[in-house]
């Protein structure tokens, strides 16, 4: 196998494997290797029940064990498959010859990951969905309720209030220019997400202002401290240098500026300063967070800091979220009864002023 070309490619872009499917791998051989079958055999049992794209992966992995090579070595092929932190586990576990415990921590890890990204995403798009749905009744109002009023009163020749008039002109002009404002919003929209991808200090700007906006914030600072500690407490108890920890752990943070002090850290360590130095110096690390680190490596346990950081951040980040879940029901009645009290305030208005002109 190589690792270019179509072939590589194909396996790691077009045979998608669901994080489900992930999560059983590592836990089926957890449980095999733990009842003491080898590797190989382990894989050659999976290979007969495999359904879907991850059969290829087990068939590649087992070619790769017979011709000499560690397991950790199909990494190298399945890079969307096997993040680093797995790698360098597994890498970890084959030379301690503990396979069986590494397994059952990535599985572990994965699972945790899994479910605890799905209820941050879900937190993160209740915003965005109140914004989309209080749009959608600007929209409505304006397309199917106001032009019908608006005929009311033109046909009776009024003299309107300015909030009502401005109310018409708005919908007026939304109701004959709607596909242009939709290729608009779709295009900042689709322009945002571009440039926030491929420009990495456009990217650092905005993440550094989402670390400090409002609930959201919170939510993905502590998400990526959760992730990171738990990744960092894995590694450096599977025996992995805590220079490799951090460079491992630093992939796989979402957050730029917090990418940035990690990296700071690893190169303190090489300076030969101490790492948590440079979580300490930043303005948006919680300064607990430099604290524990600090009397962790000064009492020699180290992964068990990084262990109780990781729950400690993961609590907070639970907080956040509730706290979000909870204000968005209020918010979003506020919202959208602002927009409705205005249009109505405006149609009310258009009417006094109507019957005050018959009198």
């Amino acid at each position: 196998m190589r690792t270019g070309g179509f072939k590589h490619f194909l396996r790691n872009h077009v045979r998608g494997i669901s994080a489900k499917q992930k999560n059983n791998f590592f836990r089926q051989l957890a449980i095999l290797t733990h009842a003491g079958i080898g590797i190989l055999d382990a894989l050659k049992m999976l290979q007969k029940s495999a359904r879907g794209n991850i059969k290829y992966l087990i068939s590649d992995s087992i070619i790769l064990i017979e011709q000499g090579y560690d397991f950790s070595r199909i990494g190298l092929f399945y890079t969307k498959f096997f993040d680093k932190t797995t790698i360098a586990m597994i890498s970890a576990g084959e030379k301690s010859g503990n396979l069986p415990q590494v397994f059952r921590q990535v599985h572990y890890l994965l699972e945790k990951k899994r479910k605890f990204k799905s209820k941050i995403k879900g937190a993160m798009m209740m915003p965005m969905f109140t914004l989309v749905f209080a749009i959608g009744v600007v929209f409505f109002m304006a397309i199917k309720v106001i032009p019908e009023f608006a005929k009311f009163l033109s046909a009776m020749g009024a003299d309107l209030p300015l909030l009502t008039q401005y109310v018409l002109d708005i919908s007026k002009y939304i109701l004959e220019h709607w596909k242009t404002i939709f290729t608009y919003i779709g295009v900042s929209i689709s322009t945002v997400v571009v440039v926030y991808m491929s420009s990495k200090p456009v990217r650092y700007i905005l993440d550094y202002i989402l670390i400090y906006l409002p609930l959201v914030g919170g939510i993905s600072l502590y998400g990526n401290l959760s992730n990171f500690s738990s990744n960092m407490s894995k590694l450096y108890a599977s025996g992995v240098n805590l220079v490799d920890c951090l460079s491992i752990s630093s992939d796989g943070v979402s957050l730029l500026p917090f990418q940035k002090v990690a990296n700071t850290a690893k190169e303190t360590i090489i300076s030969g300063g101490y790492f948590y130095d440079s979580f300490k110096k930043s303005p948006f690390i919680p300064i607990i967070f430099s604290d524990i680190l600090q009397a962790g490596e000064q009492s020699g346990s180290l992964d068990h800091a990084f262990e109780q950081l990781a729950l400690i951040y993961e609590e907070e980040a639970n907080v956040k979220i509730a706290v979000l879940q909870a204000a968005i029901p209020p918010i979003m009645t506020i919202l959208i009864g602002a927009l409705v009290g205005v249009i109505a305030a405006s149609l009310i208005m258009g009417m006094i002023a109507l019957w005050g002109a018959q009198g």
